[in-house]
């Protein structure tokens, strides 16, 4: 997509990953400050973007230099070939309340009628009344669609989550499964030709079987184990962590909602 002016808020530019791929850090420590992630598997998950899905959408403030103070990640649905799952949104702290979410939100309907997608979805912990106001409603939930679904039909999904619940997984050839060990010498050979061989003062090689006088003494039994003292029952955790305090977002049910997009055209 090609970077745009957003409409509600001068000073803004909409732009994408895979055309600023020099803003990568960038993105990356915006999205860290509200959901801590190790740095390279964040940057796996979001660098992969173009027009054709997955799409990471950028919020540039351009007063001065490039400054990333919005993100949102677009991607396929499930099943549902003229839908896109919006997620990732977030605004910088410092800018909030100044209507860039929403301005965000435009960027992300933009997106989506541009390429003729006709429903974006999305889920929610705590900003259902946000996502309200701006024409969202409850719906079921949406699978993000997988890598291994790419280039297939609807109707080629729906078939094959009808048949596996899920789409399947690749199996492994049994030529790449590791090779069985070759049995042990001897493990399979029988009692009579296992007897070994020593030399008598006579220079005569005869078996142990021959050589035993009398029949061997029952082994003796293994000595008791010592007595141990038990051991002290172990010191009560601290407080943080006997009682831990739930996030505020675990505690909320996540809310799937959507929202048709009017195709311009229309």
């Amino acid at each position: 997509m090609a970077s745009c002016r957003t409409g509600r808020s001068p000073g803004l530019v909409i732009s994408s990953l895979h055309e600023r791929p020099d803003l990568l850090d960038a993105a990356c420590s915006l999205l860290n400050s509200e959901w801590t992630r190790g740095e390279s598997a964040r940057k796996h998950s979001i660098r992969r973007s173009s027009d054709s899905l997955p799409c990471s959408l950028l919020m540039l403030s351009d007063v001065g230099v490039d400054t990333v103070v919005g993100f949102a990640r677009i991607s396929a649905v499930m099943g549902i070939s003229d839908a896109i799952l919006v997620e990732s949104v977030v605004v910088d702290k410092n800018k909030r309340g100044q209507g860039l979410g929403r301005a965000l939100m435009d960027a992300v309907e933009r997106f989506a009628n541009a390429h003729a997608y006709k429903t974006v979805y999305l889920s929610t912990h705590d900003k259902e009344g946000f996502y309200a106001h701006l024409g969202y409603t409850r719906c079921g939930p949406v699978s993000l669609q997988p890598a291994s679904a790419r280039g297939m039909s609807a109707d080629q999904v729906g078939t094959l989550i009808s048949l596996f619940g899920v789409l399947p997984t690749p199996t492994p050839s049994a030529s790449s499964a590791p090779a069985a060990s070759p049995p042990e010498a001897g493990r399979n050979t029988p009692p009579d030709e296992c007897s070994t061989t020593c030399s008598n003062d006579k220079g005569t090689v005869e078996s142990e079987s021959t050589t035993a006088g009398s029949p061997e003494a029952p082994p003796s039994p293994p000595p008791p184990p010592p007595p141990t003292a038990p051991l002290p029952p172990p010191p009560p955790p601290p407080p943080s962590i006997a009682h831990p305090v739930a996030s505020k977002e675990a505690e909320l049910p996540i809310v799937w909602m959507r929202k048709p997009v009017v195709s311009s055209g229309t």
